[in-house]
């Protein structure tokens, strides 16, 4: 059967990805392609034990503990930047129709969204659940929450992107300062999340089901600090077909076998007609 025949490539083609092998930049040893993390623009891997051990050096050449943005071993490139890249790739791929500017701005409100999620969690776990705190700010960065928002919130490329996706520079200035007021406000990642699923619904036309699967997906890798790219085009491709399957003939949008009367030129033409064989009817009764 077709479903079958499908259900056994899929199945297969993850396997592949599951059992292929790289090899660690830092130890040289085997590593499968699903562990440690791989630049975004290289595609090298550091295995899951050599990937804590990285850092930057200052410019004396000692460790830079403060700086959070490693980078690649191999191309010197950021790796959160590779992310983003490796994103921006996946979603030019399937959905080719997206100018470039839109998938950059998609993916920075991604990185944005994951964050200030990762801001504004732990303080809103400790107020509803103190027993089971396990994660605070410090889990992400190595600055208080404000300081951390204050950078977030003077970074130009967030400003830039929130004036194209917000269409109003006064907009986009509220939500950097209710961001510098209150960091971890929770009502400040609602705000982004429903812009980020309008983008998705209104301009890459995706149906909302799909589009709050993909944010499920961004939210859970961010909060995770682990990125994971075979996830993120799964969600993608998952709603592609699903939109492009609603919009096919016979999928849920079409409106062959409607009861609905018809409408359009042919219609009026169709009525005239009916008119005209009913009065000849009448005609030849009386």
């Amino acid at each position: 059967a077709p479903e079958t025949t499908v259900g056994l490539c899929v199945y297969m083609t993850t396997a592949a990805t599951q059992f292929a092998m790289d090899t660690c930049l830092v130890c040289l040893e085997a590593v499968p392609r699903t562990s440690g993390r791989a630049c975004g623009f290289c595609e090298k891997r550091v295995c899951a034990s050599c990937l804590p051990g990285l850092t930057e050096l200052d410019a004396d050449g000692e460790a830079d503990a403060t700086n959070g943005d490693l980078r690649c071993p191999h191309c010197r490139a950021s790796l959160i930047e590779g992310d983003l890249h490796r994103r921006a790739l996946l979603i030019a791929r399937y959905a080719p129709a997206l100018s470039e500017g839109v998938v950059r701005d998609t993916v920075t409100l991604e990185d944005l969204i994951a964050r200030l999620m990762q801001l504004c969690l732990p303080s809103h776990i400790s107020a509803e659940h103190p027993e089971a705190v396990h994660i605070d700010v410090s889990t992400y960065y190595n600055e208080p929450a404000p300081v951390v928002a204050a950078a977030i919130a003077a970074d130009a490329q967030y400003a830039s992107m929130l004036q194209r996706v917000l269409k109003s520079d006064r907009r986009a200035r509220q939500v950097r300062h209710a961001l510098r007021r209150d960091p971890q406000d929770k009502g400040t990642v609602s705000t982004l999340c429903r812009e980020y699923l309008e983008l998705l619904t209104r301009v890459a036309g995706l149906v909302p089901e799909s589009a709050r699967g993909i944010l499920e997906e961004v939210a859970q890798q961010g909060l995770k600090n682990e990125p994971d790219p075979a996830r993120y085009e799964a969600a993608w491709r998952a709603a592609l077909e699903r939109r492009d399957g609603a919009a096919a003939p016979g999928g849920s949008g079409a409106t062959g076998g409607s009861d609905e009367a018809p409408s359009g030129p042919s219609a009026g033409r169709r009525r005239r007609e009916n008119d005209c064989d009913r009065g000849r009817e009448r005609r030849v009764r009386d």
